[in-house]
């Protein structure tokens, strides 16, 4: 399971609302469905490198009055051109859950 150190400044009600959000984590840029709780494996312009290893679950991390909150997300999708033109990727390592 995969955590990030930032903790993003959202409330429920506005993440809930969101069609989609797009994060990093752990190096790895996600689109977040919050109504499905799933997340999809998106482009990064910073492009990928090394070994990658995705997660079956990612965590978000929230503040809401003043307390951490946190929605954990399952990670199903690749996206399509995910890893176009990472000529620097040695690896992937992709879990069962995709």
């Amino acid at each position: 399971m995969s955590t990030t150190d930032h903790i993003y400044n959202d409330s429920y009600k506005v993440i809930m609302a969101a069609e989609s959000m797009e994060i990093s984590i752990d190096s790895i840029r996600y689109r977040l469905m919050p109504k499905t709780k799933t997340a999809v494996v998106i482009s990064d312009s910073s492009k990928y490198q090394g070994e990658i290893q995705i997660p079956s679950e990612v965590i978000y991390r929230y503040y809401e009055f003043g307390i951490i909150q946190s929605m954990t997300f399952k990670v199903n999708t690749i996206g399509e051109k995910a890893f176009f033109n990472c000529s620097l990727l040695i690896s992937i390592d992709i879990p069962d859950s995709i």
